[in-house]
């Protein structure tokens, strides 16, 4: 884990990107070698970020999850244009929060970071005019 924070940090690694693969709860409540693979991945992706990685700016952040990839899969960049609809992410990176069940907004609620302290979450989104908000965790 050590290795993989300090490649990070060094720019080793070029984007990050999240398995989101909720399973509901009888995919999972059965013995092991027949429960399904997954938990979901997105609603924690940025937080669990900002936590094991604190010293990492907010701009490092945005491009290993999401300009370095469209950069390298040649898909065209969102852009901010007065004339054009936004799409954005709104994130607050310095709200410190713990994950419960209660605040999981997936169809599963199977984590690893359940009731741990999280650094930074996404607050909503800006899609093609439309504001989507979430309710802080």
């Amino acid at each position: 884990m050590m290795a993989l924070r300090k490649a990070v940090e060094d720019g080793l690694v070029d984007c990050i990107s999240t398995h989101h693969a909720p399973q509901e709860t009888d995919s999972k409540s059965v013995e092991f070698e027949y429960a399904k693979n997954g938990m979901i991945g997105l609603q924690t992706c940025y937080p669990v970020l900002k936590t094991i990685l604190p010293g990492i700016s907010e701009e490092k952040l945005v491009e290993l999850l999401s300009t370095n990839a469209s950069s390298i899969f040649g898909i065209q960049q969102s852009l901010i244009d007065k004339n054009d609809p936004a799409s954005l992410t709104i994130f607050q990176p310095n709200n410190r929060f713990t994950l419960s069940v209660s605040g999981i907004r997936s169809k599963s609620a199977n984590s690893a970071f359940i009731n741990r302290s999280l650094q930074g979450n996404v607050v909503g989104i800006v899609n093609k005019g439309q504001v989507i908000l979430n309710s802080l965790t």
